[in-house]
């Protein structure tokens, strides 16, 4: 049964509402201040016609009745999640929390403003995805539609008093918008015989799980993006490794900064924005100069860089180490749990892969993973959770009831592996069940990025997914990959898959950047980012060797396509970054407006460079299932497979040289035999730009 719906139309005088008049669905005569308009709908296709014209402009609106405690789990990917009903504060950036009501654990999410109920505008272009689901007792409903129609931006409103949820074409935010600025929207000022046409489509569903299983669904359904054609793997890694090392080494200190160090947070940050997490990326460098300046910074991480607790200095610079609160007036012994997670975890991925390449071990590398894991399970196990920040020196929480360690258990897996201890592999269990509790009983992730609160994020989605994966090839249990389809369910909310139009004049624009792929931060930060803060997104090809669903691969090929053609380069320089340099910002909605306007972002190199680098070290370049006949190209290629030959047909359409690595599986699922090796010790082909090859692969 579909949900209750009627046609509404409203009357606008600038930004000031006129009149709104209803009418029924699906064809109905609708007037208004003067205006006529005749709308229908058959399937998925919604049209409108002007039959009269009257004065200011109009907005049509499709309206669905909505009980209340559904209204509860309303969602709006990227942008809104259990209805945004969280306890706010006013905050400034960086939004932390401070007060002492806000903190220590059994306190409810607690956010800065967010747009939320009891009542809700927004524009397609605010999120994620143009996407409105809701669910309830009676099952679930999704809502699918395009970001802009004929008559422009497509716009969402929910309303408590009204117990409604609507689509407007186009939209319009009343009031204020961003930072108390003026709503720019108008609505249509719409010529007489003017015709809307727009795609809509409504999917109704069970219960919660397979509600948010659906989106994944439609993601591939309904949208469309471009299949990005810009920088392969290889050339991105050459221009990564040079940056890395030319700009970016300090010698003085033995590491790979995150900046040429010229401000004082792009020196070492733990983890979150890619502080050791480059150095996994760059341990698949065998050259000279990488690989010894690569065993000077696990050096300098398991030495200067690592608290005597365990756990890891927050930030650094000039020898000199603090927790996050640096320069803040309160808070000076808080440290953002996540960070020492994520270096944990690729400080056991860099020493596997140095295992497994017979690169020399040092025992003091080894005592730092040890001491690293012990520190975060000491956290769990006295606590029974991880928090969000937590004392850099005792572990205590201050800030907590999140996700924000939701990586740790994959740490725990991959330095039970590395120090060849089983019961690690226990704890990284029980961590788990904990975190699964959380994100079931919340309906989302939340905690990942330090300075957005406690608002919902893709961050902490993403690693959340990581470690129930590993979780899931370690243990077998099949109730893993369950939780883990799960997560990505919930990851694939933050991603982008359709295409932004950005203005043909802005950076982003003239860059013809496509958006598809790209991941939306966190429901505080209203921007999409390059890629997954910082992952490669390698798990989802890992959750598809087990469970065969196709999607797994569309949303891995989106991704890490994606991530590549936003590295600057000497050809086509973005925002005046070096070669390599990547900005986190794919603006297309106007939270930072006027100063960073949709399509622009800033001279600062980020964490989404190094998402390039492990996706460039991590993802192979073509991937062929032989089992079940199935082929993609992650790399920048074009890809045809004879399967009745045992033939692939790859093409390099790019201007760039390419080194394409090929993965070929011959039986699945076997989640257990992936190795550090996997994807490093693959066959690969060299294109030259435009370049064909053909590949035999046995059956």
């Amino acid at each position: 049964m579909q949900p209750a719906r009627e046609w509404v139309l409203r009357v606008f005088d600038g930004t000031h509402r006129l009149t709104e008049f209803a009418g029924e669905w699906p064809d109905a005569l609708l007037e208004a201040e003067g205006w006529q308009v005749r709308a229908s709908a058959e399937g998925d296709t919604v049209r409108a016609e002007v039959l009269r014209q009257g004065s200011g402009g109009i907005s049509l609106g499709i309206r669905f009745l909505v009980p209340p405690e559904s209204l509860g789990t309303l969602c709006f990917p990227g942008a809104v999640y259990s209805a945004n009903r969280f306890r706010m504060r006013p905050l400034q950036y960086p939004c932390i929390l401070r007060e002492p009501e806000d903190l220590g654990v059994g306190v409810p999410v607690t956010t800065a403003l967010l747009p939320g109920l009891p009542k809700v505008q927004l524009l397609a272009r605010d999120g994620a995805a143009p996407a409105l689901g809701w669910h309830g007792p009676d099952g679930g409903v999704w809502i699918a539609f395009d970001e802009r129609s004929d008559w422009g931006p497509t716009g969402i409103e929910a309303d408590v008093t009204c117990g409604s949820a609507t689509i407007w074409f186009p939209g319009v935010r009343e009031g204020t918008v961003y930072g108390g600025q003026a709503s720019p929207d108008r609505a249509f000022v719409a010529p007489l015989g003017s015709r809307l046409n727009a795609r809509l489509s409504v999917t109704r569903t069970a219960g919660q799980p397979e509600w948010e299983a659906c989106l994944l669904r439609l993601w591939n359904a309904f949208w469309i993006r471009d299949n990005v054609e810009d920088l392969p793997f290889s050339s991105a890694l050459r221009l990564l490794v040079a940056k890395h090392n030319e700009l970016y080494w300090n010698e003085t200190e033995g590491y790979f900064m995150l900046s040429d160090g010229s401000w004082e947070y792009g020196c070492w940050q733990a983890g979150w924005v890619g502080g050791g997490i480059q150095m996994f990326g760059l341990a698949h460098e065998g050259d000279p100069l990488t690989r010894p300046r690569v065993d000077r910074m696990l050096d300098f991480v398991c030495g200067p860089a690592q608290h005597p607790s365990g756990l890891f200095w927050s930030v650094g610079r000039n020898g000199v180490f603090d927790t996050d609160m640096v320069g803040m007036e309160w808070g000076h012994d808080w440290h953002l749990v996540r960070r020492s997670g994520d270096v944990a975890y690729f400080l056991a991925r860099t020493l596997r892969l140095k295992q497994a390449l017979g690169h020399p071990i040092a025992a003091f590398w080894i005592l730092g993973l040890r001491r690293a894991a012990e520190a975060l399970w000491a956290i769990f196990e006295r606590q029974g959770q991880f928090g969000m920040f937590v004392a850099q020196d005792t572990g205590e929480i201050r800030s907590g009831d999140t996700t924000s360690g939701a990586i740790i258990p994959a740490a725990l897996v991959e330095a039970s592996l590395a120090l060849g201890e089983p019961e690690w592999m226990g704890r990284a269990g029980r961590a788990a069940d904990a975190l699964v509790a959380l994100f079931e009983r919340q309906g989302f992730t939340n905690g990942g990025p330090g300075e957005a609160a406690q608002a919902p994020d893709s961050e902490s989605a993403f690693a959340l997914l990581e470690s129930l994966v590993l979780l899931g090839e370690a243990t077998g249990d099949p109730e893993r990959w369950n939780q883990a389809e799960r997560a990505a369910a919930h990851a694939a909310t933050w991603v982008m898959p359709y295409d932004y139009r950005f203005p043909a004049a802005s950076t982003l624009g003239r860059a013809g950047i496509r958006t598809g792929g790209s991941v939306w931060a966190n429901a505080q930060n209203k921007h999409s980012a390059p890629g997954i803060c910082t992952l490669s997104g390698q798990s989802l090809l890992r959750l598809y060797r087990q469970t065969g669903q196709p999607i797994y691969l569309d949303l891995l090929k989106s991704i890490a396509r994606g991530v590549t053609q936003y590295l600057s380069r000497p050809d086509r320089v973005l925002f005046d970054l070096p070669p390599g340099g990547s900005c986190e910002r794919v603006n297309t909605c106007d939270w930072e407006a006027p100063h960073t306007p949709i399509g622009e972002g800033f001279a600062v190199d980020c964490w989404s460079s190094i998402s390039a680098l492990l996706t460039a070290c991590e993802i192979p370049g073509v991937y062929v299932d032989i089992s079940r006949r199935r082929a993609v190209a992650f790399d920048h290629v074009r890809l045809d497979v004879d399967w009745d030959r045992s033939e692939l047909h790859v093409h390099n359409p790019t201007t760039f040289a390419a080194e394409v690595s090929i993965l070929v599986e011959r039986t699945l699922p076997a989640p257990a035999d992936w190795s550090p090796l996997t994807v490093v010790s693959a066959p690969r082909v060299q294109l030259a730009p435009g370049a064909s090859t053909t590949v035999s692969f046995a059956p």
